[in-house]
């Protein structure tokens, strides 16, 4: 065997191997423009994420907001005991008589929340004046310091879990 068909032999490789190399090239250029699509599209999709959480947090604020809004003119009354067929608005009437509101209006009462055994449940009113709230609240104190039962302000469970984180640093202040 001569060197001529050696040399042709390499010849085939090499133009083989060029085409091969060629098609590869083209292959990765193929990768590298759809990794640069996936990168934009990605870039959108992290921009639109960020959108949505932002708005989904304003949401979330404006929904605690209005639920607090809502809850303005309620109050609950704690520690009255469950008899069967009570009437709470009238219940509520008297307990607001005795903290100085004889004459409220109350739009709605009932009791609220899961029962638990041993436990009585709080009878939720509310008032149609926001101003007999607060009487109610102000007066409670004194009005109310030889019952067995109080008024307290109807919160929100964000609301309630922060008065809960802060419970203990007020009581040692």
């Amino acid at each position: 065997m001569g060197i001529l068909p050696i040399f042709r032999e390499l010849n085939t490789i090499r133009s083989e191997f060029q085409r091969a190399f060629e098609t590869q090239e083209a292959a990765l250029n193929d990768l590298k423009e759809q990794n640069v699509d996936l990168r934009k599209t990605c870039e959108r999709f992290e921009a639109r994420i960020t959108d949505l959480e932002a708005s989904k947090d304003l949401q979330a604020t404006l929904l605690i907001k209005q639920e607090r809004f809502s809850r303005r003119n309620n109050v609950r009354i704690v520690g009255i005991k469950t008899e069967d067929s009570e009437d709470c608005i009238k219940i509520v009437k008297d307990v607001l008589s005795k903290v100085g509101i004889p004459d409220c209006r109350v739009e709605r009462a009932h009791r609220d929340g899961r029962v638990v055994t041993g436990r009585d449940r709080h009878i939720l009113a509310k008032l149609s004046f926001y101003q007999d709230k607060l009487t109610a609240r102000r007066n409670q104190r004194h009005a109310l310091q030889n019952e067995d039962y109080f008024i307290i302000d109807d919160l929100t469970r964000d609301d309630l879990e922060e008065k809960r984180k802060w419970q203990k640093k007020v009581s040692e202040l």
